[in-house]
This record gives structure tokens, sequence and C-alpha cells, in this order.
């Protein structure tokens, strides 16, 4: 059996957070399709508005989700953030012991810790805290 070592708080906070993304998703996807309820209105003066506006909802959606879940993405930011030189990278081995193996030079710049030297992995994990763990 897998014991969680994750704490209630973080648990909690992880439900939140997910719950924040179902809600920005819910609302995202689901105001323009409100618009496309409306259009059933039989009203000519207001069909036309309110089909551009289901149109242009409907449109703008891929780049809101994109903005939202690649733009705004922590990870994605200090990738990109290294990539530029805005952020150093601290690499360290799995160990248990916590202790950083190879540090890289600050420069003045802010310093993130990965495991490897892959910036989408977590330095602080253990094994255990995987689904996929080797």
């Amino acid at each position: 059996a897998v014991v969680s070592t994750q704490s209630t708080g973080d648990n909690k906070a992880d439900v939140m957070k997910q719950l924040k993304a179902a809600v920005g998703v819910m609302v995202l996807l689901g105001t323009g399709w409100i618009v496309g309820i409306l259009l059933t209105l039989q009203t000519p003066e207001l069909q036309l508005t309110l089909q551009y506006i289901f149109i242009i909802l409907n449109a703008i959606q891929g780049v809101f989700v994109f903005l939202f879940y690649v733009c705004l993405n922590e990870q994605v930011m200090n990738h990109w953030l290294i990539k530029f030189g805005l952020k150093t990278v601290v690499n360290s081995t799995s160990s248990s012991t916590g202790g950083d193996s190879r540090k890289g030079s600050n420069n003045g710049a802010a310093t993130i810790k990965t495991c490897d030297g892959n910036v989408y992995s977590n330095g602080n994990a253990t094994s255990e805290d995987h689904t996929y763990a080797n």
C-alpha cells in the first residue's frame, strides 16, 4: 500500500487549486454557450448582435486557454526565465539528505532548485511522492 506523505493542508491546497481551475474552465467554456442559448430568442434586432458575440467568444477561447494554462503556468514561466538568464538553476541530487551537490552561478539572478537539470522535476520530492517512480 502507498501511504501519502502530504499533510492535510497540502491536500486542501491541491483541492482548492483544482476547484479554481475547474471553475475557470467552466466560466471560460460556458460563457459563449450561454450567449448561444440566448440565440433562441426570437428578436431579430438582437439576433445579429448575439451571433457576433457568440462567434467572438468561441473564437477567443483558445487564446484564453493558452494564456491561463500555458503563459501563466509557474513551471513554464520558470523555464523561460531560466532560458533568458533571469533565473539560474541549482542542480541537486535526489538523495535523502537534501543537500545540493552542484550549484550554478547566481550573478544576482533568482535561483530555482531542480533535479538533474530538469526544470520540470521537483527537487524536493522523494520517490514515494510520485506515481511513476522508478
